[in-house]
């Protein structure tokens, strides 16, 4: 927030970021730049019980939320529903603990070429945020496909 202050002008990447810093934070010149992607037409939900995670598994927030995904959230969901699939899709997913466990209900494609395809066939998309500044690119897409419900801590 220091920086922010004193900086002659701010970027970030929604509206709602803008609002935050500008209006209960009190920070100034801060300006929107929406994220550079299409946002594709909304996408009936998928009918099987598939959740998608999408990341480059090289880098330590990604493996860091598989990980939590894997080890911490889908045992529960698999209990409760045996036919569901978790997918980890993305390169690299040999730095994953759970890669070669042979965990039931989850696959690692690696690069996937269609990816529109991965979230067609997805019911729930996941992004567990726990570290890492990058833009969040999987989010809007997932909206836009009806997957995503959106939810703030604003």
């Amino acid at each position: 927030m220091q920086a922010i202050r004193k900086a002659r002008c701010s970027f970030v990447c929604s509206s709602g970021d803008r609002r935050y810093l500008t209006k209960r934070l009190g920070l100034p010149n801060v300006v929107t730049v929406p994220n550079a992607i299409a946002i594709p037409e909304q996408q009936p939900i998928a009918q099987e019980p598939t959740l998608l995670l999408i990341g480059g598994y090289n880098y330590f927030p990604n493996m860091n939320a598989a990980n939590f995904l894997i080890e911490q959230v889908w045992t529960d969901i698999y209990k409760a529903i045996p036919d569901a699939r978790l997918i980890i899709a993305g390169p690299y997913p040999q730095n994953i603990r759970s890669y070669n466990k042979k965990v039931p209900g989850v696959e690692f494609p690696g690069f996937v070429d269609d990816i529109d395809a991965l979230y067609q066939n997805s019911r729930v998309v996941c992004c567990p945020i726990f570290s890492g500044g990058g833009t969040r690119l999987i989010l809007p897409t997932a909206k836009s496909r009806g997957i995503l419900e959106e939810s703030t801590n604003e």
